[in-house]
């Protein structure tokens, strides 16, 4: 995920914005079935640029696995529950990021949403980057308030009036940015 928008200039990125254009294109689908088409990506549309390492067929066929469970998937109550469910049919090719995105693309579709940032990939480097390897080691979550604490003081206006999502563009996105705060 990522608001192009961000790198630009973030005071002009909404809450909202964090929604890409995989995830607008799963909230506009009609069923669960096509959502879990488009988000695991398997119809033959473009990946975005940072799943590059993701093969096509590995998608296929996590995509296939994940319309096996569609009703499992519907039982969902919260995002951590929908990122366990997903995370299940896990298969070798398809990592934690992946993993994730799906879940979140899913998520759009079913309305619910992550609650938690969590660290995978780029965003995990932004973290350790942002706060220290200390304070999140071993951790694959961060709760928002755990990075408003933690967080040094000329950096809280980037995540003080965003969701968990939206931040967790921002770790992956400005990752590099807070190298050498801590």
């Amino acid at each position: 995920m990522s608001c192009e928008k961000f790198e630009k200039s973030p005071s002009i990125c909404q809450k909202d914005d964090w929604k890409d254009e995989f995830e607008k294109k799963c909230e506009e689908q009609n069923c669960l079935r096509n959502a879990i088409i488009m988000a695991a990506n398997f119809d033959k549309r473009k990946m975005p640029d940072y799943q590059y390492r993701v093969r096509r067929k590995k998608m296929k066929e996590f995509g296939e696995i994940l319309l096996k469970i569609e009703n499992e998937i519907k039982t969902a109550k919260n995002f951590d529950n929908l990122l366990k469910i997903i995370s299940s049919k896990k298969i070798d090719g398809i990592g934690k990021l992946t993993l994730y995105d799906t879940a979140t693309r899913i998520g759009v579709y079913l309305k619910i949403y992550p609650e938690k940032i969590y660290l995978h990939a780029g965003t995990r480097i932004g973290a350790e980057n942002l706060l220290g390897k200390n304070k999140i080691k071993g951790k694959k979550y961060i709760e928002k308030e755990f990075l408003i604490e933690n967080c040094p003081e000329h950096y809280l206006s980037e995540f003080q009036n965003f969701s968990p999502a939206y931040i967790e563009n921002i770790l992956c996105i400005r990752k590099n940015d807070y190298k050498n705060i801590v």
